[in-house]
């Protein structure tokens, strides 16, 4: 591990907080309200800013003041440079890097997680899914806070799974509300993998479909270049602590089945934002 910072903060006595990558809408109201009882004279946090509300929660840390022990679970993770800059500078923070590779998996998660909840006196979730990595690592202890009772939360995770990388689309919450992050993990030359994100809000949703539509509008021109046909194949499921997705056919040649295929994925996904 490499700590940057001010490392007396460990020598206080820590809250750990945690929230899953899904929860209910009224996760983010019951966060907001923990964070107007912190006290930057009396509170120190600890947190891995891995989900969308921990990120947020990261950030309004560093924005109100409240000491904060980062833990990052992946090398040269560097957000919000000027917060960091600041709070680092007022002896307000401590960025725990506890990996040297450059991605997080959910086992390099869950060992921050689990390495969090053993350095913290009390621990507080915004929510946390049934059967999930947080309530296994969190199961017989009596020192946690949960914010945001247990809900049979609907999917919001979908999956497009091709030869190139499977292609996920999942809807997660943060203090400002939903966004889409869509992701692949795609091999690289060296041997490795590498992960890309692109994050989507909700303002920006229609001009995501209108571009889903013009480019399969170009593809089925007929001078348009067609994509090799590629085998049917449903989603998977995800790793340990996720919940089930949709499952999505890869791409078809036939262009009818292409536009059936893209406008259920946007639908569902449209959906969801509207509740």
């Amino acid at each position: 591990m490499t700590h940057t910072g001010n490392e007396k903060l460990l020598e206080r006595e820590l809250t750990a907080f945690l929230c899953s990558r899904r929860c209910p809408d009224e996760a983010v109201a019951a966060v907001e309200n923990w964070l107007n009882t912190l006290d930057p004279e009396k509170d120190c946090i600890v947190c891995g800013g891995h989900s969308g509300i921990e990120k947020r929660v990261v950030v309004q840390l560093m924005e109100r003041g409240i000491p904060l022990v980062w833990m990052v679970a992946e090398a040269g993770n560097m957000k919000w440079q000027n917060l960091t800059d600041t709070a680092l500078q007022a002896g307000k923070l401590l960025i725990v890097s506890t990996n040297e590779e450059a991605q997080t998996t959910s086992a390099l998660a869950s060992e921050r997680n689990s390495r969090m909840i053993s350095m913290a006196k009390s621990i507080v979730i915004a929510y946390m899914d049934k059967g999930g990595m947080i309530e296994k690592l969190v199961e017989g202890l009596d020192n946690v806070r949960l914010l945001t009772e247990q809900t049979n939360m609907k999917n919001e995770c979908f999956c497009i799974r091709r030869d190139g990388g499977n292609i996920y689309f999942d809807i997660e919450r943060g203090m400002s509300g939903k966004y889409i992050k869509i992701s692949q993990t795609r091999k690289s030359r060296d041997g490795g993998s590498r992960k890309e994100c692109v994050f989507v809000n909700a303002s920006e949703l229609n001009m995501l479909k209108k571009a889903v539509d013009w480019a399969l509008a170009q593809t089925q021109t007929d001078g348009g270049t067609k994509e090799k046909p590629q085998p049917q194949r449903t989603a998977e499921r995800r790793q340990e602590n996720d919940a089930p997705m949709d499952e999505i056919t890869a791409p078809s040649d036939d262009a009818a089945a292409q536009k059936e295929s893209s406008e259920g994925l946007m639908g569902k996904i449209m959906s969801v934002f509207k509740k």
